[in-house]
């Protein structure tokens, strides 16, 4: 038998296969990564951002507004109005308590969020009070309560957010 000398050839049409495998591979790779990022971007680009707290106005009284600065609409799905511990009803009832008053005929407007959407740039006031003396002593007694608002993306993402803090992500609104 005649000793063959095996030698290493190279077969060009299994490198061009290894590569176009190769070459698919990291194309799949490089397209889950893309899609992952533009599902961020589209997340991003429909958050919203609210803020809310009181402005004074010289001689004008009180707004109480409730502002979306963030990219995508607000579904604001509750609202919690608190003095201390114990939640009252609307705004209506949150001047009543605070200030010990009946406001049935005082100048004053409030509106109620829950359900509301609101647009970016988007502005509401959920408490109007046009007397200026009123508007000071709900000033004055800007510690006592807490307004509460929970909102959510149209990617169903959801924050909540306290008088004078920053919202924070929480699983769902009530």
């Amino acid at each position: 038998m005649s000793s063959k000398k095996w030698t290493k050839r190279i077969n060009y049409e299994m490198v061009v296969a290894g590569s176009a495998v190769f070459i698919s591979v990291c194309a799949l790779v490089v397209s889950i990564y893309e899609a992952k990022i533009m599902r961020e971007q589209q997340y991003a680009s429909a958050w919203p951002y609210l803020n809310h707290g009181p402005k004074y106005i010289y001689q004008k009284g009180l707004l109480y507004d409730v502002e979306n600065v963030g990219l995508g609409p607000a579904l604001i799905q509750d609202v919690s109005i608190k003095i201390g511990e114990k939640e009252v009803e609307d705004p209506q009832a949150l001047l009543e308590e605070l200030l010990d008053i009946s406001i049935d005929t005082l100048p004053i407007g409030y509106f109620t969020l829950e359900g509301t959407v609101l647009a970016p740039g988007d502005k509401v006031s959920l408490l109007q009070v046009i007397d200026l003396d009123l508007a000071q002593r709900f000033r004055e007694m800007e510690e006592r309560y807490q307004i509460e608002i929970c909102y959510c993306s149209i990617y169903e993402d959801c924050w909540s957010i306290r008088s004078k803090r920053q919202p924070e992500k929480v699983e769902s609104c009530k």
